[in-house]
């Protein structure tokens, strides 16, 4: 016979142990009331046996089933109870998330830990948009967040394309514009009411690439099809940072 149990059966004291073969189950059900085993169900560990193709449930064990009816041991209802003392350290080990605030109302939020750097898990929803042709790819992500109220959001998905796109390189002030038809890569980043930053990378008919820091004045061609996350209990804020010497992200739960 096979069995299977869902807790690992070495977390068990040897007293403890599971039946080994179909001669303990036999003796289970002729006399229940002299088993060792006697009825098994604690929370959810159920032990099953098959026997030519029949899956049949051992039993439904209760706690004090697990050692013999004249057993002096510590009852294992006890903390102490080594049975008591195997799941403890198990749920000890497991890794417990911090609570999270379940609402997107910016009123009342802190910065989050470590300075407004790191959150805890929270929930997302996705709002879908389309912009057409003559549309400004960050004016619009800025309005929809401003629209919809939006105080942490970010771009899950986008694809389209561009006329005009100005792109601002890596550590420069001044700006690069491409005008022609250019199809969109990437569009990634982070939005909110309170400001965004976006990077964009488009390629041109010979698919050479550029890509930067997203300006206004970036103009949709054809479309832009964008899926956008919206996180709950978040608020983002921009705020100078001495570290970098530009405003940066800083975040509130």
């Amino acid at each position: 016979s096979n069995y299977s149990a869902m807790v690992e059966h070495d977390m068990l004291p040897q007293t403890l142990q599971k039946p080994k073969n179909r001669e303990q189950i036999n003796q289970h059900n002729n006399n229940p009331q002299g088993s060792v085993y006697s009825t098994l169900d604690i929370g959810d560990i159920t032990y099953r046996g098959s026997e030519e193709g029949k899956e049949e449930k051992y039993a439904a064990l209760d706690e004090s089933s697990f050692y013999p009816k004249d057993n002096k041991e510590v009852p294992p209802s006890t903390p102490s109870h080594p049975l008591n003392s195997a799941l403890k350290s198990k749920r000890e080990a497991s890794p417990v998330l911090p609570p999270r605030n379940t609402t997107n109302n910016s009123s009342g939020l802190n910065l989050a830990s470590n300075g407004g750097l790191e959150t805890g898990i929270h929930s997302t929803r996705v709002c879908c948009l389309r912009l057409v042709p003559g549309d400004d790819l960050l004016d619009s992500l800025n309005q929809w967040a401003k629209r919809r109220n939006i105080s942490a959001g970010y771009i899950q998905a986008a694809v389209g394309s561009t006329s005009t796109a100005v792109l601002r390189p890596a550590g420069k002030s001044n700006t690069k514009v491409l005008n022609g038809k250019f199809e969109i890569l990437n569009l990634s980043g982070t939005l909110s009411k309170n400001g965004s930053h976006v990077h964009l990378s488009v390629a041109d008919e010979n698919c050479a690439t550029f890509g930067g820091h997203l300006m206004s004045g970036t103009i949709v061609r054809t479309t832009a099809e964008l899926v956008l996350g919206v996180i709950e209990g978040v608020e983002f804020v921009r705020k100078m940072d001495k570290r970098s010497g530009y405003k940066e992200l800083f975040i509130k739960e």
